[in-house]
């Protein structure tokens, strides 16, 4: 689908994330705004010989996040709506072009950059834990599997 087009029912794809935990994909969520607030204190003094990240990491992240900045915050108030009703897992529904899956891969291997970069010390963000690595990937996989496969929603292990 071209910039600025109008999207078909052929060019999207619902997406369903099952028994997603609701505080994990909480705290995921505020891990990448942290990170991303972070990018962008970096690109703001890096005219200033601050210590560069990757050009890449930086601005790929930021451009991908801001393409799909709907289908976040979408996701985001349905788990928080979820939170609220005491919701220990939520169901995710979320409205994704097809060409998607290719920028939520490269996210995820964006993302697997950043933490190693925090845990080289040259981020202040900490690593993502475990536990975030596993929702953010098993997502990726979810996503990519429907869109692409178009197989059923599995939910996440352990719901």
């Amino acid at each position: 689908m071209t910039q600025g087009a109008v999207p078909t029912d052929a060019d999207v794809r619902v997406v369903r994330l099952l028994g997603m935990p609701t505080a994990r994909f909480i705290a995921l969520h505020m891990h990448v705004d942290d990170l991303l607030r972070e990018l962008e204190i970096i690109a703001l003094g890096a005219s200033s010989g601050a210590a560069e990240v990757p050009r890449e990491v930086r601005d790929v992240t930021r451009e991908l996040l801001g393409r799909y900045a709907e289908t976040r915050q979408s996701a985001w108030e349905q788990a928080e709506a979820a939170q609220r009703r005491g919701g220990e897992t939520v169901d995710l529904e979320l409205v994704l072009p097809v060409d998607a899956v290719e920028g939520v891969q490269e996210l995820v291997e964006l993302f697997d950059r950043a933490d190693a970069l925090s845990r080289e010390g040259v981020l202040l963000t900490l690593p993502a834990s475990p536990e975030l690595v596993e929702l953010r990937r098993w997502t990726a996989d979810e996503i990519t599997r429907q869109v692409q496969l178009g197989a059923a929603p599995t939910p996440f292990p352990g719901t």
